[in-house]
């Protein structure tokens, strides 16, 4: 086989020789996620997380103020039973936000000034929330690093492991969900409000927020962006506010009053 092989075309040898990458590729970009997520606990997670924001604290400086009142907002509600979820905020005119395996979110005065209402705020911090919950975060991180991390493994390097994904962190900021995983934030973000007695129209309006500073994003192109607010999302989120249209929604007393702080 081999000299039948050797005797093959150049072009059909090196197809094959693709294939061949590209198949090994992918097969190492699933394993490695899967194997990780199984045996990562999330206390190890947190501490990875930990690590990680240390790689983000030259992007903006910490608004301490509008941290201390995020936290506030984000620990007056029920986000998640599995992690402690730590909001900081970071003087940065860019629209976004971005979740950090193991609890941690990082949020830009940017995307904060661009909301309407304290509800927006509780849906943004809901969005990420689930990212963590349903471990969105250490599986993309996991995923984009899956050769250098089985390189680290191959060698017994175990401190390599922990050091290619803080080099990977900025990755991580940039890497977008894929649809399935942004349709599964935005629906469990979503049932996160309601559980929380909020509206869950306030994921809807965000998106718009979103939708107003980046432009209508390409269908075709939504996993290429970092949070796209495209219409797939927005007719999703308004389809799933409907069926809890005929509930009613009381003030979070905290999310108000911290929201008027921020604002001003």
């Amino acid at each position: 086989w081999f000299g039948r092989l050797m005797n093959m075309h150049v072009g059909v040898l090196a197809f094959v020789f693709v294939m061949l990458l590209v198949g090994g590729y992918f097969a190492i970009a699933n394993v490695v996620p899967w194997v990780g997520l199984k045996i990562i606990s999330p206390s190890q997670e947190k501490l990875m997380g930990d690590k990680l924001f240390q790689a983000f604290v030259d992007i903006g400086e910490t608004d301490s103020q509008k941290t201390r009142l995020v936290n506030e907002v984000a620990h007056a509600l029920e986000l998640s039973k599995t992690y402690n979820i730590q909001v900081t905020v970071l003087q940065n005119k860019e629209v976004n936000a971005f979740a950090l395996p193991g609890g941690r979110i990082v949020v830009y005065t940017g995307i904060l000034k661009s909301m309407k209402s304290g509800d927006e705020l509780a849906a943004l911090l809901a969005h990420e929330a689930s990212h963590i919950n349903k471990r969105h975060s250490l599986r993309s991180l996991l995923r984009s690093s899956a050769v250098a991390i089985l390189i680290s493994v191959a060698l017994n390097d175990a401190s390599g492991i922990a050091s290619v994904l803080v080099e990977n962190a900025e990755t991580l900021r940039n890497l977008g969900y894929s649809r399935n995983l942004e349709r599964e934030a935005d629906a469990s973000g979503m049932q996160l409000l309601v559980d929380n007695h909020i509206d869950p129209i306030a994921m809807r309006n965000l998106m718009l927020r979103l939708q107003e500073a980046y432009g209508k994003a390409p269908d075709m192109i939504a996993f290429l962006s970092t949070h796209p607010a495209t219409q797939e999302r927005i007719d999703n989120a308004n389809a799933f506010a409907k069926k809890y249209r005929s509930r009613e929604y009381a003030v979070n007393a905290v999310v108000s009053k911290n929201w008027d702080l921020i604002k001003n």
